[in-house]
């Protein structure tokens, strides 16, 4: 196989107590021929210090003068423009010794996928596994195999499993990184801007996955996700993607009546998440109007099917509860 040059990209602010780790998982990897490039986010700890103790003329670094959003450094990333591939790993997650050359021999035998992501084993901010994640059911791929999606097939996978991909496991071919991608769209879709960029790739020609954990994915409640999902009462970002990209005309085509309904029970999820959390402000007023929105028959229905979805039926009938209570 040919080894061409990778161009390994770790945004990073402040990560001084997971970059060690993190890159004594990168620069011994069993794929030599990479780079590895370190964009600090201006951090105000030991980042940088940590990462100059590693004696490898492979890695670089690129400083930014003053901290910005973790979008707008993860496209200084995508616009590197060094070598055929492009790969974006975080400052927090642990890699498999094997993940580049996995993902590098994808991308050569299909070269019709733009870019490739893995699964994960997830880990908790003591590196103890929680629980491993593989591509959903209705991709219809086994542990071991991989394969490359269009843009519809992975449209009708989010609708069933939300956003399934582990961003820090991308590879990506650089003139797509360039070309297509270029940047995140966060001003128009914030949080979920990623989702965005898997689904742009998907769209240009096809996206690859990996169903191997090759990944160890670390969750932490410092994370600015988990306050935020504690705390939010707009409507997630994941929805403002989907209208999006379910408006195309190749899109809207391809989906069916389960696609719709699937739709239609994650906004319900959405509104009592988002009424639980107005309570938990003190806010009943706009906990009631978010709740006007539910639709009890198609929820009702999801509940009796799974046991996530009795969950938040439950949720929901506490949340109504406590709303005619105060």
């Amino acid at each position: 196989m040919d080894q061409p040059l990778v161009c390994v990209c770790i945004p990073c602010y402040n990560a001084e107590g997971t970059l060690h780790e993190t890159l004594a998982s990168i620069i011994t990897q069993s794929y030599p021929n990479l780079e590895i490039h370190i964009f600090d986010n201006a951090s105000t700890d030991n980042t940088v210090k940590i990462a100059r103790e590693f004696e490898d003329d492979r890695i670089q670094f690129h400083f930014a003068e003053a901290t910005s959003s973790g979008e707008k450094n993860f496209t200084r990333c995508l616009n590197l423009g060094r070598g055929k591939y492009t790969a974006i790993f975080h400052a927090d997650d642990l890699y498999q010794p094997d993940i580049i050359e996995k993902e590098v021999q994808f991308l050569e035998s299909d070269q019709d996928a733009g870019g490739v992501l893995t699964f994960a084993n997830i880990i908790n901010e003591n590196a103890r596994k929680i629980r491993t994640a593989y591509v959903p059911s209705y991709l219809n791929l086994g542990v071991g195999e991989s394969g490359s999606f269009e843009l519809a097939c992975i449209i009708k996978a989010v609708l069933r499993e939300n956003n399934f991909f582990f961003c820090p496991s991308a590879m990506i071919r650089t003139k797509t990184c360039i070309g297509v991608v270029k940047e995140l769209r966060e001003g128009t879709f914030g949080s979920g801007a990623d989702l965005d960029a898997w689904l742009r790739i998907a769209e240009a020609g096809k996206l690859g996955l990996i169903n191997l954990p090759l990944l160890q994915y670390r969750v932490s409640t410092s994370h600015f996700s988990h306050g935020y999902n504690k705390m939010k009462t707009d409507r997630a970002d994941l929805f403002t993607i989907l209208d999006y990209w379910m408006a195309k005309p190749e899109v809207a085509a391809c989906l069916d009546s389960n696609d719709l309904q699937w739709y239609q029970i994650w906004l319900m999820r959405d509104n009592v998440v988002r009424a639980r959390n107005a309570l938990r402000k003190g806010d009943v007023k706009l906990a009631k109007e978010i709740l006007d929105d539910v639709f009890f028959s198609c929820l009702l229905k999801d509940a009796m099917t799974s046991l996530r979805g009795l969950k938040f039926f439950a949720l929901l009938l506490l949340t109504l509860l406590r709303c005619r209570v105060q």
